[in-house]
């Protein structure tokens, strides 16, 4: 899928010069910027949810999670 985006000249010429200067490819660099975008906002998401938990309590969901991951994901 191909969609235009738009961003303002400025930040279009600081981001070529960027990656000229290492060699990147510009597709790759919006996909992962946008990926990292999304990982941060779940974050934030995931943390303001459970911001009432106790440490104890968070420990035992992590805890539970990683017991049902490793029985159905051996």
């Amino acid at each position: 899928m191909s969609k235009t985006i738009r961003i303002s000249d400025d930040l279009s010429s600081r981001v070529q010069r960027y990656l000229r200067r290492q060699g990147g490819d510009l597709s790759e660099y919006v996909n992962t910027a946008i990926k990292r975008q999304l990982f941060w906002d779940t974050m934030d998401t995931v943390q303001e949810q459970n911001r009432d938990l106790s440490p104890e309590e968070a420990e035992a969901l992590a805890d539970e999670a990683l017991d049902w991951a490793r029985a159905t994901h051996p």
